[in-house]
């Protein structure tokens, strides 16, 4: 049993790094898809005066930690030749939208052996994208819309024990400072989902 758990814990690690290729739809035939490079605009959209996230990095950083993963996800889809705008190709990207955005709730945490309480403000942050494909062949036919987001939250330091948090000093689990890359890039790889099965549905 001692042996099964850590091959169980790699296997799953594997899925879930993988996820994005493992649950993208297989395209039977070679099909040409292009995108604009100049779409590729952040929105940065601070939900509270005092954002701890959303600009640690810049704009530049977020959109190519996306596109990086975007398009080296896309060379590796079987049967998917990815190519600029102005080269001939069956479908059309057009990305719609392209959000970082920071919320904050507040968590009430109670020290049961003193009885006090106090409030600690946990922040979220998520990346969103939305993409329109178009249809070549058909001129004016707009595929259905492709959108993939991932949210990272903070979390209370301790989960085992509220009273030892404010014993031992409250606060937050931090979220990585450049965590805004990384949510960036990992929908651009996850994209892919949507993306590769509306085309395989459209060439049914």
């Amino acid at each position: 049993m001692r042996t099964i758990i850590p091959h169980l814990i790699i296997a799953l690690s594997f899925f879930i790094l993988n996820g994005c290729t493992v649950f993208k739809k297989e395209i039977n035939k070679p099909v040409t898809v292009s995108y604009n490079e100049s779409d590729f605009i952040v929105n940065l959209v601070p939900g509270f005066t005092q954002p701890k996230y959303i600009y640690n990095v810049l704009p530049e950083e977020i959109v190519n930690a996306f596109l990086s993963n975007f398009k080296s996800e896309g060379a590796a889809t079987k049967n998917i030749k990815l190519v600029s705008q102005g080269e001939e190709a069956d479908y059309t990207l057009k990305l719609k939208t392209f959000n970082i955005r920071e919320t904050s709730r507040n968590e009430r945490v109670t020290n049961k052996k003193t009885n006090f309480t106090q409030n600690i403000t946990l922040h979220s942050v998520e990346c969103e994208a939305e993409f329109e494909i178009c249809d070549k062949k058909n001129p004016g036919r707009i595929l259905r819309s492709c959108f993939n987001s991932k949210l990272r939250s903070e979390k209370i330091k301790d989960n085992s024990g509220i009273s030892s948090i404010l014993s031992s000093g409250p606060g937050p689990k931090l979220l990585r400072d450049d965590i805004c890359k990384d949510l960036a890039g990992d929908v651009g790889r996850r994209i892919w989902m949507p993306i590769t099965r509306r085309i395989a549905k459209n060439m049914k």
